[in-house]
């Protein structure tokens, strides 16, 4: 009997030096080493190179496969080969900056992207200087019998969330099942996992508590529960948790280990992209380093905190839990983003709880917010001393660097900077701007500014001149270098998609008729994906000054989320918000006034944004959309596989099992001791009669790369042939460069384009696509670059000298009145495409569904707003 190989046989290794994952097919590798070992990823801190979004990246050169990657040092930049395995000489093009064109260079220095297009110039004194690497020799699975024990484990408990009893009967199964075989499951039962998990030491961070009461005069007669009960806080150490982050192997070429300043080549502009880029990072580390010698050569480590209640229960709010999550700005912008371990849940705040009668009590409020900064300062004591002497910590590259910490931005929405700032609820945490005219101009906020009105004025006077609460006392006040006024966060969610959009200029009376546009049905209803569509809707139906008015701020949203912004992109930003702040005067001006004054704290905040990315770089990186995605697993899911019954004990043991097993995937993957499988998709035929004269001139146009004619003019007579058999595909995954919108790690970007004749049993789907028309200009990144296509199919064939052809047919003209059908190789397509129709002025039939609003109209928007990369390509 013939021995046949089993389909998940895994027989193809990686070709990436030190990676040992093995795949079942060549595709299967190819798939790993697109996301896994993007060419354009950065190398190890703290000289970075910038991502550069194309497919047109350079391939490592033979020659230089197996090179040792770059010394952590910032000085020891190699002059002979780059971070692709290209020589120098390879990138001498005249008319190209370089190193040698006009530019100052020093050790301080380095050159990085397509021919040395950007160079970075790092702090002169916190480095990140490691004096020495540490080596981790062993190879065991402790405390998991085999590979195959942790990955149940991992599978059982963090993937599919399985209860105790589901876990039982899952393994009572696989023990019949193996019991005729003498075997067992790697498990007995759900007391077998939990007992192995818990045994687990990497990432074992112990929960701690201490309790909180009222201090002040206690009535006599009838006091309030309030002052009588105690408050439990839960927390872990934040310095052992930022050691965690810090010693995370993941991370190791995703971190900057000292501030830098990133300019352009080109017109010497300076671009601000992850938190140290920002001016903040390297004022901090002048200040260290000018009060302490001794912290020359340190890594300045930046405490990016946040926090925002959240409800684990949709029909009463009296589940209420207050989690406060930590990060380091070190961490790179699309990292944090990603969830991938770099916001850690570090606290569950006290809630203090009253009646309705006690609610509005002065000592209750006053109570209620000094509980929460004093709180904050207690839990994060642990750090203090490290922010002004250093401390040597293990990073994930095996090196040990002195490391001195700051607190750096806070993650909030805007109730919660009232309580941070110690502020009058309708006043800038900011600045100085009167409540009654926020946009006046105003100085800045500032700690020594709020203790010279305590000195001369009283309470009453700073709370309704200055919007001040005297009465209580910043957590910030216990640090060093830390004033909170200067560390509140821009936040695109709440400020501007929340607060801007949808609260001051989303009119719900006009919602119901744009649904009949059939926009619910595409988007949904949130206000993200209404902000995609949403120009397109309103056009023709408000007058033309409000769709301005919406223009001009949705072009500011989307500059703002930008992943790079440079001061070029400043001033764009600057001239968007001005003509927001110009045309919304239509608002109180216009033939039907709404509001008698722009004083909202939320819209006021975007004035700060061109100010704070200069401090912080990027905005997209300080989100309190991040803090609000980390709820799901930190606390919500959590809760919802405990009893419900005094839940918080359950959450964090679940909390601590979790972290546990993440702590053990990434110890077993930086060991090289986990491997990955990918299995090929299904294969369908296509029966088309005009797919045979489009393929033959396809292959002419493969076959003759140099030919000047339209390979549609040439006789069939003259193309190559081809009669063989096909594979079709109902999609195909495109992956490219896009840190601006959610990404992994190395800010690469997946999405499935479908083609397929019935989808959610509705009709056909049939995606739109941007194809690359200018190959030859790797530069060209607009809309001069692409052209739209719809695809209609994708299918493969291999001629017989061999040569395999990944290809679609395409929609080329979405006109009815001259359709134009092409095939195309895959490698054309740059990413999906969203439209939307033209309506014009009448009334949408009822007929038109999503499924076929394409076949009914003729004119359509490219609409840039569906995603932040798109805006980036049609802008």
């Amino acid at each position: 009997m013939p021995y046949h190989t089993s389909p998940r046989v895994l027989r193809v290794p990686c070709t990436q030096p030190d990676c040992r994952h093995f795949f079942r097919s060549f595709r299967g590798r190819t798939a790993h080493i697109q996301s896994a070992h993007p060419v354009s990823t950065p190398p190890p801190s703290p000289s970075g190179r910038q991502d550069v979004p194309g497919h047109f990246s350079p391939p490592r050169s033979p020659d230089h496969s197996d090179s040792p990657p770059p010394s952590p040092t910032p000085s020891s930049v190699s002059d002979e080969i780059d971070e692709d395995g290209w020589a120098k000489e390879d990138f001498d093009i005249d008319g190209l900056p370089g190193p040698s064109n006009n530019i100052e260079t020093d050790a301080n220095m380095q050159f990085y992207g397509p021919h040395d297009k950007y160079y970075r110039r790092h702090h002169s004194k916190l480095t990140g200087t490691p004096p020495a690497a540490s080596v981790n020799d062993q190879n065991n699975w402790f405390p998991y019998d085999n590979q195959v024990q942790f990955e149940t484990a991992e599978f059982l408990y963090s993937k599919c969330h399985l209860s105790a009893n589901k876990i039982d009967a899952l393994l009572d199964l696989w023990a019949a099942s193996l019991y005729p075989h003498g075997a067992e499951p790697p498990f007995k039962d759900h007391h077998h996992l939990h007992k192995v998990i818990d045994a687990m030491v990497a990432g074992d961070i112990k929960w701690q508590c201490f309790s909180v009461n009222y201090t002040g005069e206690i009535p006599t007669e009838n006091p309030p529960d309030w002052m009588l009960n105690k408050y439990d806080v839960w927390f872990r150490d934040p310095c052992q948790v930022v050691h965690k982050i810090l010693g995370n192997p993941s991370f190791t070429n995703e971190m900057d280990l000292s501030p830098f300043k990133e300019y352009s080549t080109d017109d010497q502009t300076q671009q601000y992209k992850d938190f140290m880029s920002g001016d903040w990072a390297w004022k901090q580390a002048d200040i260290i380093a000018k009060g302490d010698e001794s912290t020359v050569g340190s890594t300045l480590v930046p405490i990016i905190l946040g926090s925002d209640k959240t409800t684990v229960l949709v029909a009463t709010s009296n589940n209420k839990y207050y989690p406060l999550y930590l990060s380091v700005g070190n961490v790179r912008n699309n990292v944090r983003r990603a969830h991938h371990d770099a916001v850690v849940l570090i606290d569950f705040l006290a809630i203090p709880k009253t009646t309705n009668e006690h609610s509005s009590d002065a000592n209750f409020r006053v109570f209620h917010r000094q509980l929460f900064h004093s709180s904050l300062s207690f839990i994060l004591q642990s750090l203090k001393p490290a922010m002004t002497t250093p401390e040597v910590v293990k990073y994930g590259d095996g090196f040990f660097r002195r490391t001195i910490y700051s607190l750096g931005p806070y993650i909030a929405d805007y109730e919660e900077q009232v309580l941070l700032t110690c502020i009058v609820c309708g006043w800038c945490a900011r600045c100085r701007a009167p409540r009654n005219n926020l946009d006046e101009d105003a100085l800045d906020r500032t700690h020594e500014f709020n203790e010279a009105l305590f000195e001369e004025t009283d309470t009453d006077m700073m709370w309704t001149e200055y919007g001040i609460v005297g009465d209580l006392v910043s957590f910030t006040n216990d640090f060093p270098r830390a004033d909170i006024h200067q560390l509140i966060a821009p936040d695109i969610l709440h400020q501007l998609i929340k607060g801007c959009f949808k609260d001051h200029l989303n009119a719900n009376r006009i919602l119901d008729d744009i649904d009949r546009r059939r926009f619910k049905q595409w988007t949904g209803d949130d206000s993200k994906a209404l902000m995609k569509v949403y120009i397109a809707a309103i056009k023709g139906y408000i007058p033309a000054e409000i769709v301005r008015t919406l223009r001009a701020l949705l072009d500011f949203c989307y500059l703002v989320r930008r992943h790079i912004i440079s001061t070029k992109a400043l001033q764009e930003i600057e001239d968007a918000l001005a003509q927001f702040y110009n045309y919304r005067q239509v608002f109180i001006s216009g033939d039907k006034p709404v509001v008698a004054t722009f004083s909202l704290p939320r819209q006021h905040a975007a004035k700060h944004y061109p100010s704070l990315i200069c401090l912080f770089g990027a905005p997209n990186g300080l989100c309190s959309s991040i803090t609000e995605c980390k709820h799901i697993k930190a606390v919500k899911e959590p809760w919802r596989r405990s009893n419900k019954f005094q839940a918080l004990g359950q959450m964090l043991r679940t909390n601590q099992r979790l972290n546990k097993i993440t702590a053990a995937h990434i110890d077993f993957e930086s060991r090289k001791m986990l491997r990955e499988n990918c299995l090929s998709s299904a294969i369908d035929i296509l029966d088309r009669c005009f797919l045979v004269d489009l393929t033959w001139w396809f292959l002419f146009g493969q076959y003759n790369p140099d030919d000047a004619h339209n390979p549609m003019e040439i006789c069939l007579s003259d193309c190559p042939r081809y009669d063989g058999h096909i594979n079709v595909y109902n999609s195909a995954c495109a992956r490219f460069f896009a840190p601006s919108d959610l990404s992994g790690i190395g800010g690469m970007q997946k999405e499935f384009i479908r083609s397929t004749p019935v989808w959610r049993k509705e009709g056909s789907r049939k995606d739109c696509v941007f194809v690359t028309t200018n190959a030859d200009d790797l530069d060209a990144t607009d809309m001069h670059a692409f052209d739209i296509a719809r695809i209609l199919a994708f299918f493969t064939f291999t001629c017989q000298d061999g040569k395999h052809f990944p290809c679609a047919v395409v929609h080329a003209n979405l006109s009815n009145c001259s359709p134009y059908y092409m095939v195309i190789h895959l490698d054309s397509i740059y990413c999906a495409a969203h439209l939307i129709p033209v309506y014009g002025m009448d009334c949408i039939p009822r007929n038109i569904k999503p499924h076929n609003c394409y076949d009914a109209f003729c004119a359509f928007y490219v609409n840039k707003y569906v995603n932040h990369h798109a805006f980036e390509i049609a802008s």
